[in-house]
């Protein structure tokens, strides 16, 4: 599986944390098909599709650890738009 992975900062009660996210790349492409005798190619553009993995740059308490996963779960299409701006521009 193909994979992106850069860092993001989020704030959550005044604090700012520095987050890798690594986010899956996918393709909904058929690729080559024959349909009816005539053989065929799809390709669809690859984009990102879900945060497979991350990890907190630095030091955090127990207790930070779980508002950050509970952010990234709660939050995680608007994390994948953002990463996908920084992709595309790669």
């Amino acid at each position: 599986m193909k994979s992106y992975t850069n860092n993001v900062y989020i704030e959550i009660d005044d604090k700012e944390f520095e987050i890798e996210i690594t986010v899956s790349i996918e393709n909904d492409s058929i690729g080559k098909h024959e349909f009816q005798g005539h053989v065929g190619y799809d390709k669809q553009e690859d984009y990102l599709g879900q945060i497979i993995g991350w990890q907190v740059q630095g030091e955090v308490t127990a207790e930070d650890q779980r508002h950050i996963e509970k952010y990234i779960y709660d939050n995680e299409g608007e994390l994948i738009e953002g990463l996908s701006d920084k992709w595309l521009d790669n």
